[in-house]
């Protein structure tokens, strides 16, 4: 016979699982700070790869401008302007991906701690069960132990 209050307590238990999905049960593993410095260091290497494409792509459309004006000057200021550029944008990106990691963290780890939550009230309910049967054999086995 199937109990229904187990099966409900299933569904909601897939449902939520479904809902908040693997990638936030998974992230509630780390701990915060092995995950925000885990997404930080990925956001440096992906801006670092856009900055140098997005250079790259620049000096290819300005090569005969910066040709003309080829002067070791006019190079080192371009190497300061680059420079600069590129740490203002890597101290942008690790703010901004450090508070969005923050976030994020806390949201998947109380999303895996509803999840936890609602498994243990299933396997409370399963033990509960099985306790329960136990019991009723129990009681059933003394009754035939007295009226022998």
């Amino acid at each position: 016979m199937l109990d229904q209050r187990k099966i409900i307590a299933m569904v909601q238990v897939a449902m939520l699982e479904k809902e908040i999905g693997q990638e936030a049960l998974d992230t509630a593993k780390y701990y915060r700070e092995d995950y925000i410095s885990n997404r930080v260091l990925r956001g440096i290497l992906q801006y670092t790869g856009i900055f140098f494409l997005l250079l790259f792509a620049y000096f290819f459309m300005e090569i005969e401008n910066i040709l003309q004006k080829l002067d070791f000057q006019y190079m080192m200021d371009l190497g300061k302007r680059i420079s600069l550029l590129y740490f203002l944008g890597m101290v942008c990106t690790i703010v901004l991906i450090s508070i969005v990691s923050y976030y994020s963290y806390e949201r998947a780890y109380e999303d895996s701690l509803l999840y936890r939550e609602r498994l243990e009230d299933l396997l409370l309910l399963s033990t509960a069960k099985r306790t329960e049967k136990l019991r009723k054999k129990e009681e059933k086995d003394t009754n035939e132990e007295r009226g022998s």
